[in-house]
């Protein structure tokens, strides 16, 4: 037990808020392109590449590029997968 006490405040001091809060920001932005996804009958880890891509040629976090392409795809104003 003692074991497992050390790791968790090892990991809670090895991370500040900010990198918490971008790390769940990132895992809500992957849920809901996830969840898009599924309603639009896309591949969501192609989804997911594609937004990676696009956060590393833009100024965009990578959450933010989630949300974008998800938005984008499910607007019809970008295709994603082949798919319009």
């Amino acid at each position: 037990m003692a074991e497992r006490n050390d790791m968790t405040a090892a990991l809670v001091t090895a991370y500040t808020s900010p990198q918490l809060a971008a790390i769940n920001e990132y895992l809500e932005a992957e849920k809901a392109v996830r969840a898009a996804a599924g309603i639009l009958g896309l591949d969501a880890d192609l989804m997911i590449a594609e937004a990676e891509g696009l956060a590393r040629a833009t100024t965009f976090s990578n959450a933010e590029a989630l949300y974008f392409v998800a938005d984008q795809a499910a607007s019809g104003k970008r295709e994603v997968n082949g798919h319009a």
